[in-house]
């Protein structure tokens, strides 16, 4: 990562000092992130990708494509999200781009069907509530 926000940072014709008060942090920090002595957190990640029109995720070195207006992807898009899963393979797909459950050992391709359709379902559900609790 350190050698994108680099280049990015150059790219712009900016110095440290330059990129530092643009994110509200010191010029130091700037140096930190560079230098692989420090990552910076989520909201300054999203700071510098809506900044450099990046993505995250080519700021953190996954994947070498910088432009955020390209076609996504197939492979690491989401899948449709239907009103119910019926189907456990579409099921065990969406719960497996959620890169949320790697954590904890979590193995969606180790569940059966019934438990997959059960989990993706009861997802849905926990979204759509959580939809209307944060719907402004």
């Amino acid at each position: 990562m350190n050698n994108r926000i680099r280049e990015l940072r150059k790219k712009k014709g900016l110095t440290q000092v330059d990129l530092a008060k643009l994110l509200n942090v010191s010029d130091r920090t700037i140096g930190f992130y560079e230098n692989e002595q420090r990552d910076p957190d989520t909201t300054t990640l999203k700071k510098l990708a809506d900044f450099f029109d990046v993505t995250i995720d080519y700021l953190l070195g996954r994947t070498d494509t910088n432009d955020t207006n390209k076609e996504i992807n197939k492979t690491n898009s989401m899948p449709d999200i239907p009103a119910k899963f019926t189907d456990a393979n579409l099921a065990r797909e969406y719960v497996s781009k959620h890169q949320i459950f790697g954590a904890n050992g979590f193995e969606p391709n180790k569940m059966s069907d019934d438990e997959i359709l059960e989990f993706a379902n009861a997802l849905l559900e926990q979204m759509e509530l959580l939809s209307y609790k944060y719907k402004k």
